[in-house]
């Protein structure tokens, strides 16, 4: 009997749910990746944090970090970023502040580091832009897991992937093969 359909067409029912089951496998196969990547910045974000912010910043990003005490000025508490600049953080705008390269004195004061430089002069810059944008992307997607969620606004404006992490994941992977 089924030898009978064999070759005719089939109804659209049957493609529909095709077409469905198709587009939800696609979604999980970009989905997973881009989930993992995201986790995998916020982990390697973590670790730049502690590296490079936390000594200023603190720990916890709340700006009491043991030199934060012979400062002139109290670093900035980076968990209430969200407060300033909305949710999610917009990405560009605090990679602009973390670089610092392209902003004279972005950081309104001369104690914070130009970090695209140091970032550079460390190592990351072996890869060139790509690498030095890859750490301080690293560092937005861990910031912004640490926003204090209670006050910050959520920008309804948000429609794209704000994170560099997620890009810079994806770059990196693809050029890792």
């Amino acid at each position: 009997m089924r030898d009978e359909f064999k070759g005719m067409y089939r109804p659209k029912r049957t493609r529909a749910r095709t077409g469905v089951f198709t587009m939800a496998l696609i979604a999980t196969g970009i989905a997973a990746p881009l989930a993992n990547a995201a986790g995998d910045a916020v982990t390697a974000g973590h670790k730049y944090f502690l590296q490079y912010c936390s000594s200023c910043h603190g720990e916890d990003g709340s700006g009491n970090g043991p030199v934060a005490k012979v400062l002139s000025r109290r670093p900035a508490n980076l968990r209430m970023l969200g407060d300033k600049y909305g949710m999610p953080l917009p990405a560009p705008r605090i990679a602009e502040l973390i670089d610092g390269r392209d902003t004279p004195r972005a950081h309104g004061t001369k104690e914070m580091p130009v970090w695209g430089e140091q970032l550079y002069k460390l190592g990351a810059g072996e890869r060139g832009e790509l690498g030095v944008g890859e750490v301080i992307g690293d560092i937005i997607a861990y910031l912004d897991t640490i926003q204090d969620r209670r006050t910050a606004q959520v920008d309804s404006r948000a429609t794209e992937i704000t994170s560099y992490a997620i890009v810079f994941a994806s770059t990196r992977d693809s050029f890792s093969k």
